[in-house]
């Protein structure tokens, strides 16, 4: 990233610090200091409304719904953590908690995270970021920029010899091992690569709070 980069993204971080402040909150869950803080007009919600009760006075950003989304995921794999650990009791004694409540409790976050994954995926869909496409397109190519950065990486390794695990002196009987790719070139194109994958990185982030999460 460049210095102009991190000038552009040092700003609009700044610009959001109350949202990231109030972001943090839900994210550890946190339901009572959050409205203490100064500007944080929004009621942190419980899992049952994800944010629904930001009310109107303003969209729910992108960024926001993708923090509500892990959250969600997060309360479901406790509840099922939960509803295995109280599936089955010993005779004579009382179950930690009540199984069949708690699958209730589990039918209705599923159904919230499925919302929100829903609202994800069209918002991703549909908002463009410049020439990276939508926010759908710059995924995928971030997700090929890092397989394309791992197997350059590891060509760049094999051919050094450095996935044979720290070899020792080669013996004089031994056939001499030569590289069949140019280390120098691979090392040059997997940096290239991670500049290119942190500049598009930075982009989708910034675009996360920008966008608003569509309905």
């Amino acid at each position: 990233m460049n210095e102009r980069d991190r000038q552009e993204f040092a700003e609009f971080a700044a610009a959001r610090s109350g949202t990231l402040i109030r972001l943090a909150y839900v994210l550890t869950a946190d339901q009572h200091a959050a409205p203490r803080y100064p500007g944080a007009n929004a009621t942190v919600c419980g899992h049952n409304c994800l944010g629904s009760r930001l009310g109107g006075k303003r969209r729910m950003k992108l960024a926001e719904g993708l923090a509500l989304r892990a959250d969600a995921a997060r309360r479901v794999e406790r509840l099922r953590a939960r509803i295995v650990a109280s599936a089955r009791y010993q005779e004579g004694e009382e179950p930690p908690e009540d199984a069949a409540a708690l699958l209730g409790e589990a039918g209705v976050a599923l159904n919230d995270l499925e919302g929100l994954i829903r609202r994800i995926n069209r918002t991703n869909a549909a908002a463009q970021i410049g020439a990276d496409g939508t926010i759908t397109d710059a995924l995928a190519r971030r997700d090929a920029l890092r397989l394309r950065h791992a197997v350059v990486t590891a060509a760049a390794d094999a051919a050094a010899g450095r996935s044979q695990g720290g070899v020792g002196r080669q013996l004089r009987s031994e056939l001499k091992m030569l590289a069949a790719l140019p280390v120098a070139q691979l090392r040059a194109q997997a940096d290239e690569i991670a500049r290119e994958l942190r500049e598009l990185d930075v982009r989708i982030q910034r675009s996360n709070w920008e966008v608003d999460l569509l309905d």
